[in-house]
């Protein structure tokens, strides 16, 4: 459409007229009627008036000027109002002052006519001309808004920024449909660099090679590099995808600062933490230092670290492991990180048979102190022995004490046969006490005196509570337990 509004402006300017014969009523007998008016135009440099060619015949013409849709009347007596004049020459000269309303169209009418005021009657130019408030070219232009592309596009011959320029600017270039004047020189405002969308509208090639498309810049960015904020025109590819934490790789790609201090190198997130926290996952874009490495039980004091639930409710403390045991259950190697509560206190650690020797007293003479601490159930046995030749009894006192936590029981056997002698289950806390005495036994015919030397078995069984802290177990001889009475029996020695 926009060629054919071209073509149509240079028809304006090159043929407004064309004339339709109509045939007289009776030929004059004393001279021929004229020719059509032809070559309809623009004076040369101005738009204020108009000239057309010589037509044989003619002595006078007359010009109107008036609407496309009352053409037919241009040629009735009723149009003598849009008559612009009658004139002798090929030219109005300077006359035509007025102009269309914005948004309607003037049409111009030439007739010739001889001396008897016979001649053929005109035709309308199809050469309009119009004004709006967007037309900058002054009266006598064609239909606005207007796009130069020749120079019949604008009356003054300029073309300013993509429009005609007004009347009486001085001569420029004439710029191509797609040009504007800018500076003095013709630019294509679609696609020119320097002048995108408009005259002095620079695309920016920071970082990369810039275009313009359509009047709206943009730009083919450089490795690593890239126009994260959209703003092609002013600052280009503003952005180092190598180096931004908030543009890290790709754009928007925001690298953390949970618990740290964040670096995007080589476009890669990174992090330096903040002490006692750590990157465990690896996934320093997402969320930074996201393990607390004082209290995280799956990597406690460092990643990986793992507290062990084994028999209990493992916590991390100040980097370290810790266990809360069951009941019955002790962390008695401390090592809560690799097995938790190892030890079930309940099982006893070793066997009648096998149980553990803590030495020999004197239990008639000289009140002799062993000593032993440990934790959980667990066989034990001593020796009370007999180390005078005196008619006395044999005693000893076996005493258990607990942490304050716990609550163990005590049991002292026989070893020879195998009966209990004595037992205390005191409470949690309370200290155990078993006292055992016997006879010092003379031979056959009481002539002299057998061993009277013990072995004997202590159990310490676990009751109840949940850790290792060790218990204390005391044997003490030659306690003159109560309810014991020196006495000497006669009989066989007993082994």
């Amino acid at each position: 459409m926009r060629a054919n509004r071209r073509a149509r402006r240079r028809t304006i300017l090159i043929a407004l007229v064309v004339g339709l014969a109509l045939p007289p009523a009776s030929p004059p007998a004393h001279a021929a009627p004229p020719d059509e008016v032809t070559g309809l135009a623009w004076c040369p440099g101005t738009t204020d008036c108009l000239t057309w060619a010589s037509t044989p015949g003619a002595t006078q013409y007359t010009v109107y000027q008036g609407s496309l849709g009352s053409l037919h009347d241009l040629l009735s007596p009723a149009t003598d109002s849009c008559s612009l004049g009658a004139f002798t020459a090929t030219t109005t000269g300077p006359i035509l002052g007025d102009t269309p309303a914005p948004c309607t169209v003037f049409w111009y009418l030439v007739t010739g006519t001889n001396g008897e005021g016979e001649g053929p009657a005109g035709a309308a130019s199809d050469g309009p001309r119009t004004l709006d408030a967007s037309d900058l070219c002054g009266p006598h232009c064609a239909p606005a808004p207007l796009l130069c592309g020749a120079a019949g596009d604008c009356c003054s011959g300029r073309c300013v920024e993509g429009t005609c320029g007004a009347d009486g600017c001085s001569a420029g270039p004439l710029c191509g449909i797609t040009e504007s004047e800018c500076g003095g020189t013709c630019a294509d405002t679609l696609t020119s660099t320097a002048h995108c969308g408009s005259c002095g509208t620079v695309c920016s090639g920071s970082n990369g090679i810039p275009t313009c498309t359509a009047g709206a810049c943009g730009i083919a960015c450089n490795a690593g590099f890239a126009n994260c904020d959209g703003n092609a025109q002013s600052n280009g590819c503003e952005t180092s995808l190598t180096t931004s934490i908030s543009n890290c790789g790709s754009c928007g790609t925001v690298c953390s600062g949970n618990n740290g201090f964040p670096t995007c190198t080589a476009g890669a997130c990174g992090i330096a933490c903040n002490a006692g926290f750590a990157n465990c996952d690896g996934n320093a874009q997402s969320n930074g230092c996201e393990t607390n490495l004082n209290t995280s039980i799956d990597n406690c004091g460092t990643c990986g670290t793992a507290c062990s639930a084994n028999n209990g409710i493992p916590s991390c403390v100040s980097g370290t492991c810790t266990i809360a045991c069951h009941s019955g259950y002790g962390d008695c190697d401390g090592n809560a990180q690799s097995n938790g509560c190892e030890t079930d206190l309940r099982v006893e650690s070793n066997t009648r048979e096998t149980a553990e020797y803590i030495g020999q007293v004197a239990a008639d003479v000289g009140s002799d102190y062993l000593y032993k601490g440990y934790h959980g159930s667990r066989w034990y046995w001593f020796m009370a022995a007999e180390t005078s030749n005196t008619a006395v009894y044999l005693s000893a006192t076996v005493r258990l004490t607990p942490p304050h936590d716990l609550d163990y029981d005590l049991y002292v056997y026989s070893a020879c046969s195998g009966a209990l002698l004595g037992s205390s289950t005191q409470g949690t806390g309370l200290v155990d006490t078993v006292n055992v005495c016997w006879d010092d036994r003379l031979d056959v015919g009481c002539s002299g005196e057998c061993s009277d030397t013990l072995n004997l078995l202590v159990l310490v069984r676990f009751y109840s509570g949940n850790s290792c802290s060790p218990y204390t177990l005391e044997v003490i001889g030659d306690t003159s337990v109560p309810g014991c009475a020196s006495s000497c029996t006669c009989g066989g020695c007993p082994r």
